[in-house]
């Protein structure tokens, strides 16, 4: 195992984003989804969008444009699978997309580059991000280790792993295996996240389980979907917030009346936990998603689905906590055991300011994907 000499970057907040689909379908980590699961259209009782321009004034980095969203999905298209691609950056100041790459690039990468209108520049990953790949689910997958998150650097110069309370006492992790660093950057599990009376059926919404009797859980719609071959409709939130026929209302009461789908019991009809993703089904739903703060009542347009790249901004919009942006991702495709749930693929960002990217009732939270009329 070669190591190569670069810069160092630590791990910070962990929280996630899921990529989900409905029954049948099938999602990837890198942000590809199948054609089967597709962005709802509106229905007849739709809203007034919002402008994008609210949202847009919120982001604390400058956006991304399209180009480079582009740009970026192709270069990750084409490293996939080669075991020396780490990931692919987009720079703070949005003038260009970095490859962390072990070695030379691949001369099918090096051509797109040299083609590309877009600044395309390589960077070193110390060791081979296969064998970091490898070991991360090595320690992830061992239940003596006490890890519950392995975590790899875009520099590639060691695995970041969170771990358990008890096991940073009794048992820590290896100081390294094969040569390459072990870094413990967290302690402590990684605990599941347990506005405000939606009628549109959007995302960001507080959303309440039912037992017939009682309400026990709450949770945030993430986004409106709909399976094109049947035409079922329905939402995304989180799969801790609850198992398949578990029944979500909208607003809580001792009856169940205002039932959050409209339809169909407000059901739970589908499961992913390896995205930590779930599909409540509805009658009807819209493409949009609610923005501001925790009660607000401002609501913008969905646009699409999108490919999130490394230096990506994304803004978070709870039911509990409203919109956070400053959220910058960190790495994709981010491996770790949550609580309740089991192993789980998301998506770490930091949050710049320090500020609070998420709480309770947050999940399963929209994320607006920095300066794009697309979010995911």
């Amino acid at each position: 195992m070669t190591r190569r000499r670069t810069s160092r970057v630590a791990m910070a907040a962990i929280v996630t984003a899921a990529l989900i689909a409905l029954p049948g379908t099938i999602a990837s980590a890198s942000g590809n989804s199948s054609n089967d699961l597709e962005v709802t259209g509106g229905e007849e009782n739709a809203p007034p969008w919002a402008p994008d321009s609210a949202l847009q004034e919120r982001l604390t980095l400058p956006p991304i444009t399209q180009e480079l969203l582009d740009a970026a999905s192709a270069i990750d298209k084409l490293g996939s699978g080669d075991p020396r691609y780490n990931t692919v950056e987009v720079l703070p100041d949005r003038s260009g997309l970095v490859t962390w790459w072990h070695g030379e690039p691949s001369a099918e990468l090096a051509a797109y580059a040299e083609a590309s209108d877009v600044s395309v520049a390589f960077a070193e990953s110390t060791y081979l991000p296969a064998d970091l790949r490898r070991i991360a689910a090595a320690l992830l997958s061992d239940p003596t280790s006490g890890v519950v998150a392995a975590s790899i650097p875009k520099d590639g110069s060691a695995v970041e792993v969170r771990v358990t309370e008890s096991a940073r006492q009794v048992t820590a992790p290896p100081s390294d295996v094969a040569g390459v660093p072990i870094e413990v950057a967290g302690v402590g599990d990684i605990v599941p996240f347990a506005r405000q009376n939606d009628i549109y059926a959007m995302g960001g919404a507080r959303i309440y389980r039912f037992t017939g009797t009682t309400i026990d859980a709450g949770c945030s719609s993430g986004f409106p979907v709909q399976q094109p071959s049947t035409g079922y409709k329905g939402v995304v939130t989180a799969s801790h917030c609850g198992d398949v026929g578990s029944q979500w209302v909208r607003w809580p009461n001792s009856t169940g009346s205002t039932v959050y789908a409209y339809g169909n019991n407000g059901s739970m009809v589908a499961r992913i936990p390896s995205y930590d993703g779930a599909i409540i089904q509805t009658t009807f739903n819209n493409p949009g998603f609610y923005v501001s703060a925790w009660d607000s009542a401002t609501y913008t347009a969905l646009n699409g689905v999108a490919f999130v790249p490394v230096g990506a901004e994304i803004c978070y919009s709870g039911s509990t906590t409203g919109l956070v942006c400053g959220n910058i991702v960190q790495e994709t495709g981010y491996p770790y055991n949550l609580s309740g749930v089991g192993a789980v693929t998301g998506v770490r960002t930091v949050q710049s300011s320090g500020a609070i990217a998420a709480g309770e009732g947050d999940s399963l939270g929209l994320s607006p994907l920095s300066g794009l009329r697309v979010v995911l």
